[in-house]
């Protein structure tokens, strides 16, 4: 039998703390800051509202939805349920694995499984979606990429040497000859593609304290 799971979403301290500027909306067009002003402001009638129906409501103080979503799906898969998350968030994607599916409720599009997800992302895993936006930042999250660091190259850098580490690792070696992809291993980029990946990885977020 099916349950349905409604995530509410907060703003992280932890991620304002390193980036201020994180997810200020400045991107988004006027009608969805509107939007979002509108659930904040009436989240108490709203959570009532949908108490009175059959669906699990989760919220965590230190948690965005994102966050959620990548823990409870995780957990829940382990123990052998199938999970599928609606979103129109991207960052998403990084949930997909074995039983987690993630499809976009503004898209008529099928849901991206672990069998589509290289052809959906580029990238084979959720874990290396994460480094790919890690290079290349997320615009809606107000978070820069490397300037001038293309999704291409950050594709292709991940495809050739499987994370930013083995990359980076290379990349210190005298004779390393991937001349396009050296912007990536500058010490200032690798300052900012650390930070972004603890903003934008969703496995850094600390696991909630349950105790």
């Amino acid at each position: 039998e099916a349950m349905h799971f409604l995530l509410w979403d907060t703003l992280s301290a932890r991620r304002t703390a390193l980036h201020a500027p994180y997810r200020s909306a400045r991107t988004l067009p006027a009608e969805q800051r509107r939007i979002a002003q509108a659930c904040s402001t009436h989240q108490a009638a709203l959570t009532a509202a949908v108490a009175m129906l059959p669906v699990v409501q989760l919220a965590h103080p230190a948690m965005e939805a994102r966050d959620l979503a990548y823990a409870v799906s995780k957990e829940m898969s382990v123990q052998g349920h199938f999970i599928t998350l609606s979103t129109t968030d991207p960052s998403w994607l990084q949930c997909v694995r074995s039983r987690v599916s993630v499809e976009s409720f503004r898209k008529s599009q099928p849901a991206v499984d672990e069998y589509t997800l290289k052809k959906h992302t580029g990238c084979p895993s959720g874990q290396v979606y994460a480094e790919m936006r890690a290079l290349t930042g997320a615009v809606a999250d107000d978070v820069p990429g490397i300037a001038g660091f293309s999704e291409a190259q950050a594709k292709a850098l991940l495809a050739q040497f499987g994370t930013l580490a083995a990359f980076w690792k290379a990349a210190d070696d005298p004779f390393f000859t991937h001349f396009d992809l050296l912007p990536a291993a500058l010490p200032e980029a690798r300052a900012l593609v650390l930070r972004n990946r603890a903003l934008l990885d969703l496995a850094s977020c600390p696991a909630p304290d349950t105790s």
